[in-house]
């Protein structure tokens, strides 16, 4: 049984541009999609069905080519929800989203300890990865 891991705004924020760009494009909410960027974070391809045989083993092959990307995984939606990054910059993330972060989005929710910490604390995570 998966088990949620957010504890910050930021990744908040992230998740709720996930949800919105399945709505827009797609029409449901929770549907799984890989967005991947190119080194200057320009958005390159959104797909929305896995151009290979499973959605994990295509974002592996991508983060071992260094390729950035936006993995979201409505695994078990509403329920569980997988949203992950990588190599995907501060300015870029929020350019993709429409939203910009405040440092208070990168302090941990108290009450929400299961996340874990940023390394260092405070800055944005180029690559990361969280269950709603």
């Amino acid at each position: 049984m998966p088990r949620t891991t957010n504890a910050y705004p930021f990744e908040e924020k992230v998740w709720y541009f996930a949800t919105n760009l399945c709505q827009r494009l797609v029409g449901e909410r929770h549907h799984t999609f890989v967005m991947v960027l190119n080194g200057e974070g320009e958005v390159q391809t959104v797909h929305f069905k896995c151009p290979e045989e499973d959605w994990y083993q295509f974002v592996e092959r991508l983060r071992k080519a260094n390729t950035p990307h936006l993995f979201y995984d409505p695994v078990d939606a509403p329920e569980y929800a997988w949203l992950d990054w990588h190599h995907v910059d501060r300015p870029t993330m929020e350019r993709l989203i429409s939203v910009p972060f405040v440092e208070d989005d990168f302090i941990k929710i108290q009450s929400l300890e299961r996340g874990k910490d940023l390394d260092p604390p405070n800055p944005f995570p180029v690559s990361w990865g969280v269950m709603f």
